[in-house]
């Protein structure tokens, strides 16, 4: 399995994990479906280690892509990490946020407060209240980019 992953990657630790995530699968579909995958004899299991191992490898990698992608689109917007040194009191803008917070509607500061006060997922709340997964995104996203014009605006008039 290590030679057929060596050649899609180079990176030792990846192909570990990959190596690794393919037994827990098959323990984990073993448990589960009762099937003796450990115990088959002749080349239908290496061929069927190797694609697991293969396909275990790739979603790794596939993440790791995702990963740095959204990284170095985060440094293009952001820059490289200058807020976190921000001279602004953290208190202060905290305030802005949720005095922001108060002047939105209900719905939205409601749910808000269940998303990131109370910790309550997007995909619970869209089950509870029966409404569809997409609607409570878009609901959170437009509510989030309410309060940060807000709070930009509070700044520039500064």
């Amino acid at each position: 399995m290590r030679v057929c992953c060596a050649d899609i990657c180079n990176n030792k630790q990846l192909i570990d994990d990959a190596i690794q995530n393919t037994y827990l699968y098959l323990l984990e579909r073993q448990q589960s479906d009762g099937l003796e995958f450990l115990e088959w004899n002749g080349k239908a299991n290496k061929h069927y280690l190797r694609r697991v191992a293969t396909s275990q490898l790739l979603m790794a990698l596939r993440t790791d892509q995702r990963r740095e992608r959204r990284n170095r689109e985060y440094v293009q917007l952001h820059g490289e990490f200058e807020h976190i040194e921000s001279k602004v009191d953290h208190n202060v803008k905290a305030n802005q946020i949720l005095d922001a917070l108060e002047t939105l509607p209900p719905y939205d500061r409601e749910l808000l407060k269940l998303v990131y006060f109370r910790k309550v997922t997007q995909k619970s709340l869209s089950n509870a209240l029966e409404i569809p997964y997409t609607t409570i995104k878009q609901d959170v996203k437009r509510a989030r980019e309410t309060i940060r014009k807000k709070v930009d605006s509070d700044k520039k008039k500064r």
